[in-house]
């Protein structure tokens, strides 16, 4: 089987025998194979051109001719077109994920909770915050991934925060990803991780993390969004929000 795209998702589609492929694919068929969030996502891109309008200067995607998929991943070859009457084609990169968080998780002992974890897209091993996609709410996938990634638990006096809403940089998802903050989580230092991208676990104090935060020194670059508006209080130990937050609690 041919995978169309660039050498970077080819990469990350490395089992071919759990790939499916629709070619030429109408809505119908499109929808009938994925979830409706997926399906409206990959269909949302797609733009018709009234007959008595302007051609337009631009290039737009007027059909699909390739869709190929797993699990995890999906890359769309769409048909585009261009005010000069040219045709080609366009790979985009998308995923399954219904909701995407990235998570500041601060422990009982004012820790932060940094995990080591192999980013296929970048191709390279990075200090990361918990986080990651699936289906469900925001609230729902980030106590999901802290569980999964970190094996802390929550208390009775954990706060779950949610900072706001933004569209990554980084290329590794096409949906927002929602800022969620939760502290007062109890470690578990003896914890493996069983998940073969995640390497260790490890428990920064507030201080060293926000300072190497602000400075740029994480890889991950929402750890300066979240040291740019959070604040731990070590007298409460309770984090502290600038700005507007809506507790999921």
């Amino acid at each position: 089987m041919i995978i169309l795209g660039s050498e970077q998702h080819r990469a990350l589609l490395p089992d071919t025998s759990q790939v499916s492929a629709l070619v030429d694919a109408t809505p119908e068929a499109i929808r009938a194979q994925f979830l409706p969030h997926v399906a409206n996502r990959i269909l949302s891109r797609i733009q018709s051109w009234p007959a008595n309008e302007p051609a337009p200067t631009h290039e737009i995607c007027t059909g699909i001719h390739l869709i190929v998929s797993n699990h995890y991943f999906i890359n769309v070859v769409y048909i585009t077109r261009r005010g000069d009457g040219a045709t080609g084609v366009r790979t985009v990169f998308l995923s399954h994920h219904q909701s995407v968080a990235r998570c500041l998780v601060v422990t009982t002992e004012g820790t932060v909770i940094m995990t080591k974890e192999y980013r296929a897209v970048r191709q390279q091993t990075i200090l990361n915050l918990p986080g990651g996609g699936d289906q469900g709410e925001p609230k729902e996938v980030a106590l999901r991934e802290i569980t999964e990634e970190t094996g802390c638990a929550l208390t009775p006096t954990s706060q779950i925060l949610h900072l706001g809403r933004i569209w990554p940089e980084d290329g590794c998802v096409d949906a927002p990803v929602d800022l969620i903050a939760v502290d007062n989580v109890v470690p578990d230092k003896a914890f493996h991780n069983i998940q073969e991208d995640i390497s260790s676990v490890s428990f920064i104090p507030w201080e060293e993390w926000r300072s190497t935060a602000l400075s740029g020194g994480y890889d991950d670059h929402f750890c300066v969004l979240f040291a740019a508006r959070c604040h731990w209080n070590a007298s409460t130990k309770k984090l502290e929000v600038n700005g507007q937050f809506q507790s999921l609690v």
